[in-house]
């Protein structure tokens, strides 16, 4: 599973922010202006870490996409004497802290 500090860049958070209100990934590369591509292996590595996940399954027969929501309650990051510092809670009530010192 990827590190937090990985998923925590601008692009993904975005992503997650996004996802509060169900959707596609083709729906979201749309409204974000990020390649479908991209954005089809950032939602993959979300899901792999539990930060997305999958509300509907994608269709059998017909081309209907898997739609997705955000699993994040709450993300706090601070900054304090070098130490760079993230809280991630879920919806499903798992924490998640992390500290980098620099």
């Amino acid at each position: 599973m990827p590190k937090p500090r990985n998923l925590l860049d601008l692009v993904n958070l975005r992503i997650v922010a996004y996802f509060e209100t169900p959707s596609t990934a083709r729906e979201a590369a749309k409204a974000l202006g990020i390649p479908p591509a991209t954005m089809y292996h950032r939602v993959k590595d979300l899901i792999r870490s539990h930060f997305l996940v999958i509300q509907r399954p994608r269709g059998w027969g017909l081309s209907v996409d898997a739609v997705y929501r955000s699993n994040v309650k709450q993300i706090e990051v601070e900054l304090r004497k070098g130490t760079f510092s993230t809280r991630i809670e879920l919806k499903d009530g798992e924490v998640r802290e992390e500290r980098i010192e620099a």
